[in-house]
């Protein structure tokens, strides 16, 4: 389609604090569909697939008689959000995920964390020549 454009995406998550609860990492990759519905201000659809770890803070997360202390498991995030362009190679944007953990100290074994992020997108500009 002629308003649609595919994009691999790769994006990871470090924790700088751990919390009072637990710090999460991943790193995650997958398809972004672009709508190219306006000149600047471009919607987006994604799905992502990766690996995560949840490190529990000190002494660890008890369930019953079970203390967790690190798991790591398959991610899926899937979101939508948009940019802002405010050059050809920077822009603004706003996203918003929902990932499924699994290996989580809940009742379905599962976690569903739910993230909205704010920030800077850099370009390489491979898909159109640089502007002076």
């Amino acid at each position: 389609m002629r308003y649609v454009r595919p994009v691999l995406e790769v994006r990871g998550v470090y924790p700088l604090d751990r919390g009072d609860v637990d710090g999460q990492k991943s790193i995650l990759g997958g398809v972004k569909a672009d709508f190219l519905l306006h000149n600047r201000l471009r919607p987006y659809g994604d799905f992502l697939v990766g690996r995560g770890a949840v490190r529990y803070a000190s002494p660890g997360y008890q369930v019953g008689n079970v203390i967790y202390e690190l798991s790591t498991t398959n991610v899926y995030s899937f979101g939508g959000g948009f940019d802002h362009d405010l050059t050809p190679r920077l822009g603004l944007r706003l996203d918003a995920q929902v990932q499924r953990w699994g290996y989580a100290p809940t009742a379905s074994g599962n976690m569903y964390p739910t993230l909205v992020t704010v920030g800077l997108v850099y370009r390489l500009g491979f898909d159109r020549p640089h502007r002076q």
